[in-house]
């Protein structure tokens, strides 16, 4: 079974002066929304026979009072959080802090819903 604790932070930093270090985030560090659920206007999605679950956890957060759990429990498709987020034209900054009980290699992207067009493809790697 795959445990990963995952905790998005998105930050936005644009070039007039009232959007530097402006997060565009909602619930950036996901302490809205009750634990063993998702948190508050996040979602959670499953393709290619993916099995497991993305919810909020108190056990081992990085900062704050919580974190992402994603469990991936067997080895078909992806599992992984959605977040909806309008941004308007401009240079962005995206990162997030993850960790992982064992090695793994994961992407992470940002996409177009219009046209699922990826601005934003990177592999990742956790050692455990």
């Amino acid at each position: 079974m795959l445990r990963l604790s995952i905790l998005l932070f998105l930050a936005a930093i644009g070039l007039p002066e009232w959007a530097i270090a402006r997060n565009i985030v909602s619930n950036p560090g996901l302490e809205i929304g009750e634990v063993g659920g998702l948190p508050e206007r996040w979602e959670s999605q499953k393709e290619g026979g993916a099995e497991g679950r993305v919810i909020l956890t108190d056990e081992n957060p990085h900062t704050g009072r919580r974190c992402l759990l994603i469990e991936h429990t067997n080895s078909k498709g992806y599992i992984h959080p959605n977040k909806d987020v309008e941004i308007e034209k401009g240079d962005y900054i995206f990162r997030f802090w993850a960790r992982s009980d064992r090695d793994l290699e994961f992407p992470a992207q940002i996409y177009r819903r219009t046209d699922w067009s990826l601005p934003f493809d990177r592999r990742c790697r956790l050692k455990g």
